[in-house]
């Protein structure tokens, strides 16, 4: 047998991709977000969520735990069920030879691993409301929760859609979206000097956000497309999906008036 070339060309692209696609895992994305949330929004001198809505109700064992304890657990539980185990019941799935790979390209193992992934989302959820977290984890996780949905739209239709097109352009259009309320609050001097400095630290301004994604999306789509894991049709849906419901979990979000 040949021994592979690691210093070819075409393999160092290969792997350079590869690596592209572990890193923007869609479950890497919910838990990143999650995670710049509730660091964002928490002033840990006055235990409250800058945008207004209290942390704790007060009269129960969530008041005894800190804000950095909750920050801790709400990171690492997102981690776990939306990244950490969503990927381990895949990989063990390949191990037992139920998927015939990491990538899934059967539509019915998809939907497997897809629906998987949607009882962990929803577990999340309770974890938030047990700990009492800021709305704004729930607008969030409610968007994991709408992605995964489409994809099980998508899938029971016979179509692949791009799951890493998607998570990207609705992380980064979910945090255009909230940046520019983010700038409105501080310009507008509702919040105090301590809070407007806490949001300017954790977020970048609405026009960042645009070029942030002009620079990542067109490298996930790029490296995607050259390990062959889908065609145009199905990167630009995913693409164009991800915004959309974005914009329709906000709207939906405020219309319910949570």
């Amino acid at each position: 047998m040949k021994p592979t070339n690691d210093k070819n060309p075409k393999n160092i692209i290969q792997k350079t991709f590869k690596t592209i696609t572990y890193i923007t895992y869609p479950g890497f994305f919910a838990a990143l977000g999650t995670y710049l949330l509730y660091n964002g929004f928490v002033d840990y001198n006055t235990s409250i969520n800058i945008l207004g809505d209290s942390v704790s109700s007060g009269g129960n064992w969530i008041d005894s735990l800190t804000e950095s304890t909750k920050l801790w657990i709400i990171t690492w539980a997102s981690f776990a069920l939306h990244a950490l185990f969503p990927l381990v019941f895949v990989v063990v799935m390949v191990k037992r030879k139920v998927f015939p790979s990491l990538h899934l390209p059967d539509l019915k193992h998809r939907l497997i691993a897809v629906g998987f992934s949607l009882v962990l989302a929803i577990s999340f959820s309770g974890i938030l409301r047990l700990l009492e977290a800021p709305s704004i984890l729930y607008t969030w996780n409610q968007l994991v929760v709408f992605s995964l949905l489409i994809q099980l739209l998508f899938n029971s239709l016979k179509f692949k859609i791009s799951i890493h097109m998607l998570s990207a352009s609705a992380f980064f259009a979910f945090f255009y979206v909230y940046a520019s309320s983010f700038n409105s609050l501080i310009s507008s001097e509702l919040l105090s000097t301590q809070s407007a400095a806490l949001l300017k630290l954790y977020y970048l301004t609405p026009n960042q956000w645009i070029l942030a994604a002009a620079i990542n999306l067109p490298v996930v789509y790029l490296a995607r497309f050259i390990l062959k894991a889908h065609d145009h049709a199905e990167l630009i849906i995913g693409f164009i999906v991800g915004i959309s419901i974005t914009f329709m979990n906000e709207w939906i979000f405020r219309s319910l008036g949570m």
